[in-house]
């Protein structure tokens, strides 16, 4: 009788135990879920925050466009260069109009803001995603743009050799332009010095106005 009463009173500390266990498990988990809500992005903008949304195609005019894209016209943005969710990508192109040598316009504006612990502020973000997207070596044809930002540069850009695109800082947004075209009605095809300084052209405009 004796073996079994002490088997008994020891029957009740494994519910006590794996209670305790829950309770722990369950205070780490509310913790842990906290410091991922203050360390996670903002979905709006702080006070301190410059830009809470990014900026509508209408910021780089018609006549801007026109400069360096005659007869170009607003087209639907499809996956692309530039193209990345959570901003604004615009494109003008005057590809298959038969009016003017194919050319095409492309910007991406994409805000930052300052995260829910208010330890990253929406520049720092923005500065920190401007290096993620512009060519960590200076190659050939990468080169600052001191008239646009400090921060700016220009290079080669995807799609061939009539191609370039430059990205630059304001604030907590950042801009990416692309321009380029191919070989025009006469057979001459765009130069990457011809399109380099036609999107440092836009950029320069485009800053003013922001």
């Amino acid at each position: 009788m004796a073996d079994t009463s002490r088997r008994t009173s020891r029957l009740p500390i494994r519910p006590i135990v794996a209670t305790v266990g829950v309770v722990v498990v369950s205070a780490v988990t509310i913790v842990g879920g906290q410091m991922l809500a203050r360390q996670a992005p903002a979905v709006q903008a702080a006070p301190a925050d410059t830009f809470a949304s990014p900026p509508g195609c209408a910021v780089i005019s018609a006549e801007l466009v026109e400069s360096v894209a005659p007869a170009a016209t607003p087209r639907p943005s499809q996956p692309g260069p530039l193209h990345e969710g959570g901003g604004n990508t615009c494109v003008w192109s005057s590809v298959g109009t038969g009016e003017a040598p194919p050319r095409s316009l492309r910007a991406s504006f994409r805000v930052h803001f300052t995260d829910k612990s208010g330890e990253t502020s929406g520049a720092r973000a923005a500065t920190n995603r401007l290096r993620a997207v512009t060519p960590a070596e200076w190659g050939s044809g990468v080169a600052s743009v001191p008239q646009v930002g400090e921060d700016a540069l220009v290079w080669p850009g995807a799609g061939g050799e009539g191609a370039a695109e430059l990205a630059f800082r304001r604030d907590n947004l950042v801009v990416r332009l692309w321009f380029g075209g191919a070989a025009d009605s006469g057979g001459a095809a765009l130069s990457y010095g011809q399109a380099r300084d036609s999107v440092v052209g836009v950029a320069r405009q485009l800053a003013e106005a922001l």
